[in-house]
């Protein structure tokens, strides 16, 4: 969208102006943002259009790195968007006990399966000297 990363926030109205009239010339149907933080672009891009706008969480709903921004877009896709994805049912429950949702939340679980009571091994090491050696990960059930 834009040449360089400069003068990000500033940016803000230009690029929803700009998402607003890619969703208007393709004739757009529906809009998935991958991750939350993109319904800071695509809600107000979709205001007064006929889309339907998907926020597809990746991150857990604890969770936001620091930024308040993260925490302002989620409120923000709970109450304007039509559809939340999460990960987990956890992060559903979430979602509904913490926000004002007006949005439809669905869960797609990921395929990826892993058994809680085994233990896992991260290689560490240089690989052009090929010499590894192993830490042992915490237990995963501890985890999750």
């Amino acid at each position: 969208m834009f040449s360089s990363s400069k003068y990000g926030k500033l940016r803000l109205p230009l690029a929803i102006w700009k998402i607003r009239q890619f969703i208007i010339q393709n004739n757009i149907d529906i809009f998935i943002s991958v991750e939350s933080m993109l319904s800071l672009y695509s809600i107000p891009a979709s205001i007064g259009l006929n889309v339907r706008n998907i926020c597809w969480e990746h991150f857990n709903f604890n969770v936001n790195l620091g930024k308040r921004s993260r925490d302002f877009a989620r409120k923000l896709a709970a109450y304007y968007a039509n559809d939340i994805i999460t990960l987990t049912k956890h992060d559903k429950n979430l979602w509904l006990n913490n926000l004002n949702c007006k949005a439809n939340i669905v869960t797609i679980n990921n395929p990826i399966t892993i058994k809680h009571d085994q233990e896992n091994y991260i290689p560490m090491g240089n690989k052009k000297e090929k010499n590894f050696s192993s830490c042992r990960e915490i237990n995963l059930s501890k985890r999750l």
